[in-house]
């Protein structure tokens, strides 16, 4: 990984997704992503519902960076983000997600749903959009930037893997 210089790119404006990006150049440098079903981990950062809302939003600042380092037309709508990239499913399921939860309806609904003693379908329904909200305001709010990619060094084996920028 050091001599591919495949390391995690380091200049995030907000909170990184480092391990997006480097799984990103690790794929286009030809490398394999195993996936193993029995495999688990723990990672275990307690949050409240208004504490969670400022991370997603953070997430979302964090977007502008990771569009430019991840060049893929289908990037922001896997984070929730409308876009004029989307396909038409997601732009519509986006704009009517964004018309029912907006800045007038988000504050009240945030509060309430902070206030819940027992969780039920809606509820969770609600918070995940709730979330998705504050991911795209984030996202909305942030400046454009134009980080620099971590350039990926050619293999030079014969028959290795193929070479990424």
């Amino acid at each position: 990984m050091l001599d591919r210089n495949l390391v995690f790119h380091e200049d995030w404006a907000n909170i990184g997704h480092e391990d997006v990006e480097l799984g990103y150049r690790w794929t286009r440098a030809g490398y394999a992503v195993v996936y193993e079903p029995a495999a688990w981990g723990e990672h275990y950062h307690p949050h409240d519902l208004d504490s969670a809302c400022r991370l997603q939003a953070s997430i979302g600042r964090g977007l502008r960076d990771l569009e430019v380092l991840v060049p893929e037309p289908d990037l922001l709508e896997r984070y929730g983000v409308c876009s004029p990239r989307a396909s038409l499913r997601g732009r519509v399921r986006m704009t009517v997600r964004n018309t029912l939860f907006n800045r007038v309806t988000v504050p009240p609904l945030q509060r309430s749903l902070s206030g819940l003693r027992r969780r039920h379908a809606l509820a969770e329904w609600m918070y995940w959009k709730v979330l998705l909200f504050h991911t795209e305001q984030g996202y909305r709010t942030a400046p454009r930037r134009r980080p620099r990619p971590v350039v990926t060094v050619a293999e030079t084996t014969p028959g290795a893997p193929g070479v990424a920028g």
